[in-house]
């Protein structure tokens, strides 16, 4: 029995090790979704260091990725439901 739980306590251990090493990113949506691959993901951030640009330009202009997958991957990072620009309302100065 001791042998047991010093195996599982083991495990665990190692386990809950691994998932604290994996920081989450505000693109792991896009990953996950098989929206792109974590390699082009890395040379997307590659590619905005040595251009200046920010990694979502990059990931629209060289990888088709859309501004509402973006807007959808940043939702999901920040926890809050995404709306676009476009859809939204916006109300006139005067009918404040």
């Amino acid at each position: 029995m001791i042998d047991i739980a010093r195996v599982l306590g083991t495990a665990f251990f190692k386990n809950q090790r691994l998932a604290q090493k994996t920081k989450r990113t505000r693109f792991d949506f896009l990953i996950t979704n098989n929206i792109i691959a974590r390699e082009d993901l890395h040379e997307a951030m590659s590619r905005a260091r040595k251009a200046n640009a920010t990694v979502e330009a990059v990931l629209q202009s060289d990888f088709n990725v859309s501004k509402e997958q973006i807007g959808k991957s940043l939702a999901y990072f920040l926890q809050d439901p995404f709306s676009s620009p476009t859809t939204r309302r916006w109300r006139s100065p005067a009918t404040c």
